[in-house]
């Protein structure tokens, strides 16, 4: 299973994958001068079991419009407009006329208790680093400053597995019934496995 997360400036995307069973970190980068590499990333997406906190709303949309071939500029206008707009996800989506490819993910955001940024998470949990964001999200990003960014990154990406450690009994759960009924569970809060299966079972009955 890879972990993963993504950092997003107008000049410098990143795109940042833990490996659970080795502990190895890779890096997949676009800047002035070198374009994201989609056939490594589309390998990453594509073969491996994937894992994010709120990867659904924002790291997935960012990693399908680069593969579509949307520039790192691009990329940063549609990261702005999906943390700045009160639309939903999947009406941004639609207007940028894109589509998140159906990869095997879990996003741990609705399964996790309490509605908590990732920080606060992390410190329920007694990580062993927090940190904020250290180059504010407007900057232009040097040569110096992508290993800043990327050490970051590797910080979420940690803490990302640290939360799925904790919630890796609701996880199991949610696979269990997942099997049973034929849908999948894993990113589904308590609340939307019920509407799901109730709406399910009314299917059945009604027609």
């Amino acid at each position: 299973m890879l972990i993963i997360d993504t950092e997003i400036y107008s000049d410098y995307f990143l795109v940042s994958a833990l490996n659970t069973e080795t502990g190895k970190i890779t890096h997949i980068a676009a800047f002035d001068g070198q374009p994201i590499n989609k056939r490594r990333l589309h390998t990453l997406m594509s073969e491996y079991v994937t894992m994010s906190f709120n990867g659904n709303h924002f790291d997935l949309p960012l990693i399908a419009a680069a593969l579509n071939g949307y520039s790192v500029a691009q990329l940063k206008k549609l990261a702005d407009k999906i943390i700045k707009s009160t639309e939903s996800i999947w009406r941004i989506l639609k207007a940028y006329e894109l589509r998140v490819p159906d990869w095997d993910h879990i996003d741990l955001i609705e399964v996790a208790p309490g509605q908590s940024s990732l920080k606060i998470y992390g410190g329920r949990l007694n990580a062993p680093k927090m940190q904020d964001l250290p180059i504010e999200p407007d900057a232009s990003i040097s040569p110096e400053q992508r290993q800043i960014v990327r050490e970051y990154c590797e910080n979420d990406l940690h803490t990302t597995h640290l939360l799925y450690k904790a919630l890796k009994p609701q996880i199991d759960l949610r696979v269990d019934m997942g099997a049973q009924y034929g849908m999948d569970f894993r990113s589904l809060s308590d609340a939307q496995i019920a509407e799901k299966l109730i709406t399910h079972e009314l299917q059945k009955i009604t027609g």
